[in-house]
C-alpha cells in the first residue's frame, strides 16, 4: 500500500478516533447531569427524548420528498426478496442476514426502563415511552427505508452503501433538497449523539442496579452526591467504550469493527428476547395459571422465538438452515465471542448459585421502586 493512502487511512481514523472520544465525552457529561437537568427544566422522560430524537421530522421530511420525485418508480415489489441479489445472499437468506443490522437499529426501544428511578411517574411515562418509541420506530423505518429504496433504485441497492463517497444520506439530501442537505447532516450527527446517550443510559442505570445488589461490584452502585448519577458506572463505560472501539478499529478499520461489534450486540440481544418470551411462556404456565391467555402468553411468546431465530443463527454463524448464510470475515468472529460471553456469565451464574444464592434472589429488584435513601451516595 503506498504510503499516501496509508497515511490517509490513519488521519481518518484518527479523526473518527477523536470524534468518537468527543461523543463519548459528551456522553458521559449528559449522562450524569441527567437527573439534574430533569429537575431543573421540570421535563419528563419523554420530553428530554423528544428533543433528543427531533431529527426524525427531518428524515420524514426527507422520505417524503423521495417518495415524490420517484414518480412511477414507487412500487410494492421491493417488500419482496427480488432484489435480494448480493452474491451469498440471495433471497431470503439475504433478507434473513440483512435482519441482523435491522434488529441492531431497533434495538433501544427498551432503553428507557432503567431510567425509572429517574423519571417522574415512572409506570406511566416508561411504559409509554417504550410502547410509543416502538412503535413510532418502526414506522419511521419502513418510510426511510422505503424511500430510499425507490429513489436510489432497487436493483442496484446493494451499492447504496458505498454510493456519495461513503455517506449514501448526505447524497440524496443533496440531490433531493440542495443546500438542505445541511438539516440532514446535522440530524444524522445528532442521531448519533441521542443514540449512543440511549446507550449508555440503559448501560450504566444497569450496572448500577446490578452494583446496588453485589452482582456486580459494589462501586458501581456510587452515587454522585451533587448530581445524583452512577457516576462510577458512567466513567466505566466511557472508559470500555472508547478502549473498545479505538482498538477494533485500528484492528480491522471503523466500518468492520462497527460491524462486528454491531452483531456482537445484536447476537446477545436476540437471545435475550427469546429468553424473555420464554420467561414469559414458562411463568404463565406455572405461577400464573388463572390469568394464563392463550394468546397473549402462549402464541405470541412462541411466534416471537421462531420470528427471532433465524437471525440469530446468522450473526453467531451456525448454518443449521438453507437460509441461513454465514457472515464474512471478522464478523465471522461473532459466534465464538458470544460463546465465551456466555460460558463466563453461566460460570458466574453457578459460583453466585452456590455462595451468594440471595443475590440471585435480589436480581427481581433490579428494576424496582426505591428510596433514594436505599442507594449508595459517596
Amino acid at each position: 500500500m503506498p504510503a499516501t493512502d496509508r497515511n490517509r487511512q490513519l488521519l481518518t481514523l484518527g479523526a473518527c478516533c477523536f470524534g468518537l472520544f468527543m461523543v463519548m465525552l459528551d456522553n458521559t457529561v449528559v449522562n450524569v447531569a441527567l437527573p439534574s437537568i430533569q429537575r431543573e427544566l421540570e421535563a419528563e422522560v419523554s420530553g428530554l427524548a423528544l428533543v433528543l430524537d427531533a431529527y426524525i421530522l427531518v428524515f420524514a421530511g426527507l422520505a417524503v420528498t423521495l417518495i415524490f420525485q420517484a414518480g412511477d418508480a414507487n412500487t410494492l415489489s421491493v417488500f419482496g426478496t427480488g432484489n435480494a441479489t448480493v452474491e451469498g445472499f440471495t433471497g431470503l437468506s439475504g433478507v434473513i442476514a440483512g435482519s441482523v443490522y435491522t434488529i441492531l437499529a431497533f434495538i433501544g426501544f427498551e432503553a428507557a426502563a432503567p431510567l425509572a428511578e429517574e423519571a417522574k411517574d415512572p409506570r406511566r411515562t416508561i411504559r409509554q415511552a417504550v410502547i410509543y418509541s416502538c412503535l413510532a420506530i418502526g414506522v419511521f423505518y419502513v418510510l426511510t427505508t422505503y424511500a430510499a429504496t425507490v429513489s436510489f433504485g432497487p436493483d442496484r441497492f446493494a451499492e447504496f452503501p458505498a454510493s456519495g463517497e461513503g455517506n449514501p444520506w448526505d447524497a440524496l439530501a443533496r440531490g433531493a433538497w440542495g443546500a438542505g442537505w445541511v438539516l440532514v447532516f446535522l440530524a444524522i450527527a445528532n442521531s448519533a449523539i441521542a443514540n449512543a446517550n440511549a446507550s449508555a443510559n440503559a448501560a450504566t442505570r444497569t450496572w448500577y442496579a446490578l452494583g446496588r445488589i453485589r452482582v456486580l461490584p459494589r462501586p458501581m452502585a456510587h452515587v454522585n452526591p451533587r448530581w445524583r448519577s452512577p457516576d462510577v458506572a458512567v466513567v466505566l463505560q466511557f472508559l470500555v467504550g472508547v478502549v473498545v472501539a479505538v482498538w477494533l478499529g485500528l484492528q480491522y478499520g471503523p466500518l468492520p469493527a462497527f460491524a462486528l461489534v454491531g452483531t456482537i450486540v445484536t447476537a446477545v440481544i436476540i437471545a435475550i428476547y427469546m429468553v424473555v418470551n420464554l420467561a414469559c411462556l414458562v411463568f404463565y404456565l406455572r405461577e400464573g395459571r388463572s390469568e394464563f391467555n392463550p394468546l397473549l402468553h402462549g402464541l405470541v411468546p412462541v411466534l416471537g422465538i421462531l420470528a427471532f431465530l433465524p437471525a440469530f443463527l446468522t450473526a453467531v454463524g451456525i448454518q443449521a438452515f438453507d437460509f441461513v448464510s454465514a457472515l464474512p470475515y471478522p464478523i465471522s468472529l461473532v459466534g465464538p465471542v458470544v460463546g465465551i460471553w456466555y460460558a463466563i456469565g453461566l460460570v458466574y451464574l453457578v459460583v453466585l448459585a452456590r455462595t451468594r444464592p440471595e443475590r440471585l434472589r435480589e436480581t427481581g429488584r433490579v428494576f424496582m421502586e426505591e428510596h433514594a435513601g436505599e442507594a449508595v451516595p459517596s
